[in-house]
């Protein structure tokens, strides 16, 4: 994993006013992964690729909303370029949003009260319906605007438009949430989190899927199914963003030449490390390693 880029809400927002709106275009391979210190919103406006966290992988898809916490890195990988939203706020401004009782009514047993209360999970995606997903979008249209020509008033109406988006991403989550004919079985994160534990102390020696099944007691064919609908990545993908993490680690941190931190991290060929590299980060080792000592 590259270094990690920050980015801070005072280059977005005031205090006075703690929300900022924007629509941005994503394009090419990769996006390399940045925190922040603020609350960010992503409304999917179209296109495709995944977002990229350091333990998941997760398709895009139009209409999707992203809840990303803050401290938490993550990433974008696109396929075809993505038009997002972005939102940015805090806690203290959707709070805000609500009156007390409509608070504790609308939000506090949903996902958005763990999420601003608790920080208990580093990015909640909600998938909205098509027809829902439509009109959500027009209300988000309407909030970038608002924030855009910054009319008389827009303060109000981009509070008003903005607590309108979260009642209907709560309705979606909740309803979702109630179709469900069976709650998620807690055993899944379990395997999952065995799963990475192992992988991520043997990386380096080409973990066999029998092995690696055998340390959850599941079939190696349904093994790969179910960690990719977990995760979003094949089992292999997963050690390949392991080795590259060491990787990028020892090109900071040493100075071993490149053919032997291909070795160490599980790369027998210069050139495929290169090529792997490269596709996961953005540029070969030796720029990697260069740049990332003149930041």
């Amino acid at each position: 994993m590259a270094k990690i880029g920050h980015l801070s809400a005072k280059n977005f927002y005031s205090e006075r006013f703690p929300f900022f709106a924007h629509t941005y275009a994503h394009s090419g391979d990769y996006h390399s992964f940045h925190d922040h210190d603020f609350l960010e919103i992503v409304f999917v406006l179209s296109g495709r690729g995944w977002h990229k966290t350091l333990t998941r992988k997760r398709r895009i898809r139009t209409g999707d909303v992203y809840f990303i916490q803050r401290g938490a890195p993550h990433s974008y990988s696109i396929e075809r370029e993505i038009s997002i939203v972005n939102m940015i706020t805090n806690a203290e401004f959707i709070r805000g949003i609500f009156a007390p009782a409509e608070y504790t009514e609308c939000v506090q047993n949903t996902f958005l009260a763990g999420l601003i209360e608790r920080e208990d999970r580093d990015v909640t995606t909600v998938s909205m319906p098509p027809a829902q997903a439509l009109y959500v979008r027009r209300i988000v249209e309407n909030i970038v605007m608002e924030m855009k020509r910054k009319a008389h008033g827009f303060e109000t109406a981009t509070r008003s438009a903005f607590g309108s988006f979260l009642i209907h991403v709560i309705r979606a989550a909740e309803g979702a949430r109630h179709a469900r004919i069976t709650p998620r079985d807690v055993s899944r994160d379990e395997h999952i989190k065995k799963i990475m534990d192992y992988l991520s102390e043997h990386y380096a020696l080409s973990p066999e899927l029998n092995d690696i099944a055998a340390t959850v007691s599941l079939n190696p064919s349904y093994l790969s199914r179910f960690f990719r609908q977990e995760t979003g990545y094949t089992v292999f993908e997963y050690v390949n963003e392991l080795r590259i993490q060491k990787a990028c680690e020892h090109l900071r941190n040493s100075d071993k030449p490149i053919l032997d931190i291909a070795l160490d991290v599980g790369y027998n060929s210069i050139s495929f490390f290169n090529r792997i590299f490269k596709r996961s980060v953005g540029m070969t080792p030796k720029h990697y390693r260069v740049r990332s000592r003149n930041d």
